[in-house]
Parts: structure tokens; C-alpha cells; sequence
């Protein structure tokens, strides 16, 4: 059911938007979200003061069958990219020219995108792989891929905090960290199923959910420093850096779990769109208290606002 767990406190829905076409990867930055289409080489903008749809979309460029997965917003150059995971290849838009975007060929079936310093990451969950993107030039700098003790296995959504990324791996291997230089560094245990990292900028904690193990995983300093199973299984996170508070997409049940960082605690869940157990749980970003969710199944973007919540 979709019923409200009882809790401390939960974030409120505040409106659902219509976007159409499978929504997938969310970015947001300056009063702008951007929402990733699977079923169009389409990213959808929506005014975060107003909540509603612009009417210019910004082409990716990239050919189908399907087309957006994960979306970052790279603030040093002012691009969104896209992960386009049938065409090989990420997208770099400039919102304010759309109609010209570069396509830039990566590995295999690309998941999540994240950005660090200067570089976007690209997660090449086809061939076991990390693309890393110079911004400056828009090309491909370096590769990481999987060999002898890396574990580098599907990666999937990615975190960034600083200068180092923190890559979840599908199958069976560690969380990793990832810098401009590659150099992996394994920061948990092996495990099956590490789905999405997402991190604390003021604490330097990174949260990472794993589907198999239907648990959150809380790592600092190289090592786990707990975890909290789920009541359903975790897929897509984001974290309040200023409130340490954690959303986790429980795609399954449709819910949108509250976790209280600093405790591990579950603080409640508060109903969301319909996802898909498949494609679905994958799009979630944060502007101030406002929380983005995409609803792939539903073909639209659940806005929660959790500034009522200490």
C-alpha cells in the first residue's frame, strides 16, 4: 500500500508535473530541473520557482531505441549531460543553445553521470567501465575499467564529493572512488547489487542503497559506518547536506523513504508516482528542501518540499 509510515516528520508532495515519455535522470541548478526522457532524445526543463514545464525542450542528439538515463548538471561550464545508454554516448547541452548539443561517444550502455571538479563521469554499465570527460574540451580523458582486484562490475548511478567520485556496482564488488586520475579505491565490502551513491557535503558521509541486500549502506573514511535495512528495496538517493537527512526511492511500493543521516534512523515515507521495478527509481535531485522525483511509469515528476521538516 501507499499509505504514510508514521514518522518524526515527512516531506510534503506539492504537485505533480506532466513530462511524458519515461522520465529518468533528474538535474537540478538555478531555478532549473532537468528531467531525461528514455522514449525521446528530449530533456524536458521545468522553472523550480513555478513548478511548471518550459515550453523549449533541449535535444540530446542522440539515436534511440532508448535514450536518457542518468542527467548531471556541470556548473563550472553551465552543460547538462545526459547518459544516452543504447547510443554509446553522452550528451553536453547548453541550455541557452539547445539546438546544438555534442555527442560524445563513451562505453557501453551508460547508467549514471555525476560531475567533480572539472569532469563529468560516465558509468558504463555495458562493458564494466568508467568514462571520465574533460568539461574544457568535452572528450574523453581517461577510462577506468574493470581488471585483477578492481571490481568494477555494472557500474551504475554515481556521487561525487569534492574532487573523487563514488561508484556502486551492480555486480558483485565494491563501492569504488574514482578521481580525474582513475586510481579505484575500494571504500566498502564486495557485495551484489550496490545500485546508487549519493553524499553529504558537510559531513563527507556517502549513502549507498543496494537492491539485493534491501539495505542503505553508510561509508566514511574508506570504511562502512553502518547500515539500515529497508522495509523495501532501495534504489535511487539523494541527501539534505544542510539538514543530513536521506530520500531513498523504494521503487516497488511507489514510496519515498526519509532517513535521518547522523542515526541511520528511517524517519517515515511518504507516497510518490508510479516507477517500475525494471527503468523505474532511478531520477531524484534536490533544490534547497525541494525534492524532484521521476516517475518513469507515470511519465511525470513528483516535487516534495521537506523545509517544514527540522
Amino acid at each position: 500500500t501507499n499509505t504514510p509510515v508514521p514518522g518524526p516528520c515527512v516531506p510534503t508532495v506539492v504537485k505533480t508535473i506532466n513530462v511524458g515519455g519515461h522520465p529518468k535522470g533528474v538535474a537540478v541548478h538555478g531555478h532549473r530541473a532537468y528531467v531525461g526522457l528514455h522514449d525521446a532524445p528530449v530533456v524536458v526543463v521545468i522553472n523550480t520557482d513555478t513548478d511548471a514545464v518550459l515550453p523549449q525542450t533541449l535535444n540530446t542528439g542522440a539515436s534511440g531505441p532508448k535514450y536518457a538515463n542518468g542527467v548531471a548538471f556541470h556548473t563550472g561550464s553551465g552543460r547538462v549531460y545526459v547518459a544516452n545508454k543504447s547510443d554509446n554516448a553522452v550528451s553536453a547541452i547548453d541550455p541557452s543553445a539547445p539546438a546544438s548539443p555534442k555527442v560524445i561517444a563513451v562505453g557501453s550502455e551508460p547508467f549514471g553521470v555525476a560531475t567533480a571538479g572539472q569532469y563529468v563521469y560516465a558509468a558504463n554499465f555495458g562493458n564494466d567501465s568508467v568514462s571520465i570527460i574533460d568539461s574544457t574540451t568535452d572528450s574523453v580523458v581517461d577510462s577506468c575499467i574493470n581488471g585483477p582486484g578492481v571490481g568494477l562490475r555494472e557500474p551504475a548511478l554515481l556521487g561525487s564529493l569534492g574532487q573523487y567520485v563514488f561508484v556502486p556496482t551492480n555486480g558483485l564488488g565494491p563501492v569504488l572512488r574514482l578521481g580525474p586520475t582513475c586510481n579505484p579505491t575500494a571504500v566498502s565490502p564486495n557485495r551484489e547489487s550496490y545500485f546508487a551513491a549519493a553524499t553529504n557535503s558537510n559531513s563527507g558521509r556517502i549513502f549507498v542503497s543496494n537492491r539485493y541486500g534491501s539495505d542503505v549502506t553508510k561509508i566514511y573514511g574508506g570504511s562502512v559506518e553502518g547500515i539500515v535495512n529497508m522495509p523495501h528495496r532501495p534504489y535511487g538517493i539523494a541527501v539534505n547536506s544542510s539538514k543530513g537527512r536521506i530520500y531513498v526511492i523504494a521503487a516497488e511500493a511507489d514510496l519515498l523513504y526519509v532517513l535521518d543521516g547522523p542515526t541511520m534512523q528511517i524517519e517515515g515515507s511518504v507516497p510518490i508516482g508510479g516507477q517500475g521495478a525494471v527503468e523505474g527509481g532511478q531520477g531524484i535531485a534536490l533544490w534547497g528542501n525541494k525534492i524532484y522525483v521521476s516517475n518513469y511509469q507515470d511519465g511525470t515528476v513528483s516535487v516534495l518540499n521537506d523545509a517544514a521538516c527540522p
